[in-house]
């Protein structure tokens, strides 16, 4: 993260956990985050609305959904080492076919370096300045990179990577990377109308979708008087789930 200004990923932890506690007390509540990345009022799924509520504001455009699927929700089992057991959280992540035409829009080097551009980590661009991505987010977006100059290559690899549910050992495999965190990555081929041109302005890229990240609404636990132990083992969990403490 940018020295400049720490905050973002701190208020947006915060936030969380604040609707985490609220979604255990209040079943209305827990619903409406739920439902918030089918709600058309909210572009960007439960971040609107948590922005809306705690009074914060993420710099980055990515689409955030809670979900209360019961089977995927962690569990709270103190006599475990780390207290939370569960499925891991999910992040999609559209990558552009291989590019098309002549000249600049059918230029693969051209296209490739117009995307690190506009995401020059998974979270994509700031939308504020002097704000950064931190380092973890930043080196998967330099391996994002890598991958995609390879599938545009290599046909096999490109179904391989679009094929599975989850990425992470694929790419841990192909580009002898360690995935930094514990959720299941998907690839989606963005189908977006246009060319894919490198200049600022451009419809295509203003139209290509942005990462979407699926957290699961941890479960309270089956002991009342413990809900602030959990919720604080929850937030130190570290890359067990993304934005806890790290």
């Amino acid at each position: 993260m940018n020295i400049q200004d720490p905050a973002p990923f701190p208020q947006m932890r915060a936030a969380y956990l604040r609707s985490i506690a609220k979604a255990w007390r209040d079943p209305a509540y827990q619903k409406a985050l739920a439902g918030a990345s089918h709600n058309p009022l909210f572009p960007r799924g439960a971040l609107d609305l948590l922005e809306r509520e705690y009074k914060f504001k993420f710099p980055f455009n990515i689409k955030l959904s809670i979900s209360d699927q019961e089977a995927l929700r962690p569990r709270f089992e103190p006599t475990y080492s780390t207290g939370w057991i569960g499925f891991a959280d999910d992040f999609k992540v559209y990558l552009p076919p291989a590019p098309s035409g002549k000249g600049e829009e059918g230029d693969p080097a051209s296209v490739l370096a117009r995307y690190s551009q506009e995401f020059p980590s998974l979270l994509g661009q700031a939308q504020e300045e002097g704000i950064e991505a931190p380092d973890d987010f930043g080196n998967v977006g330099l391996i994002t990179a890598r991958l995609i100059a390879l599938i545009w290559q290599d046909e096999v690899t490109r179904k391989a990577v679009y094929a599975v549910d989850d990425a992470r050992a694929l790419v841990q495999d192909t580009m002898d990377f360690i995935f930094p965190w514990n959720f299941r990555l998907k690839f989606v081929e963005a189908k977006v109308k246009g060319f894919q041109k490198s200049t600022t302005a451009d419809p295509y890229w203003e139209a290509f979708p942005r990462s979407e990240i699926t957290l699961h609404l941890p479960m309270p636990p089956d002991d009342p008087d413990s809900k602030a132990v959990a919720i604080a083992s929850y937030n130190a969990t570290g890359g067990q789930y993304p934005f806890t403490c790290t």
